[in-house]
């Protein structure tokens, strides 16, 4: 009886754990899919092609996906297009509840963070 408690306490333990690793296996597939089609969004809402720096995340129990894009195209800051982008890419990342964050780096010095929907407290 003993045994049959200590095996099944070791799998409600072994079990998350093994999940969170395949999440984060999985993960990179789903933020990098996110990230190209957030990369067309940006580049039709400011007319210039972004490079898309970095992607990482978490697939696991709560996902996560961060993702740096960058662009060489200056923009002034009461620029329209740029609060139509941050709108857009909104609205393209409205299929992850939570734990999304998108920063825009523009020309040298400025940039832009959106936070998924959920995340805006």
């Amino acid at each position: 009886m003993k045994r049959a408690f200590a095996t099944g306490g070791l799998l409600l333990v072994l079990t998350p754990l093994l999940a969170g690793c395949m999440g984060d296996y999985f993960a990179s597939d789903d933020c990098d899919g996110l990230a190209n089609e957030l990369s067309l969004v940006i580049g039709e809402s400011i007319e210039s092609s972004p490079s898309i720096n970095s992607t990482w995340g978490d697939g696991g129990i709560m996902p996560w996906c961060r993702i740096d894009y960058s662009t060489t195209k200056d923009h002034a800051p009461d620029d329209e297009r740029l609060s139509a982008m941050k709108s857009e890419v909104e609205a393209g990342m409205a299929d992850w509840s939570s734990g999304v964050v998108v920063t825009i780096h523009l020309g040298t010095d400025r940039s832009i963070e959106v936070l998924s929907p959920d995340d805006k407290r």
